[in-house]
């Protein structure tokens, strides 16, 4: 399925608005709808670079608003 994204190509640039495309839920997992988010201080350490670990490129989004939009019923065994 498509989807919109900010996405984070590497470290220093600015975010760019992308269309994506995501796998629908596995077993046991849910997709939410994302109804808000923001950049929080974890995510600009990522996208300024100085993150050791961060890796692009990435889809940064700790903090959001959603709402469980479809699920996958868990395996019975």
């Amino acid at each position: 399925m498509k989807t919109r994204a900010a996405v984070a190509w590497k470290a220093g640039e600015p975010l760019t608005i992308e269309t994506i495309d995501i796998d629908g839920p596995k077993a046991g997992e849910v997709l939410v709808e994302i109804m808000a988010t923001g950049v929080c201080h974890t995510d600009a350490f990522t996208l300024s670079g100085a993150d050791p670990e961060g890796l692009f490129p990435a889809i940064l989004a700790t903090k959001a608003r959603a709402s469980c939009a479809r699920w996958a019923r868990a395996s019975p065994h």
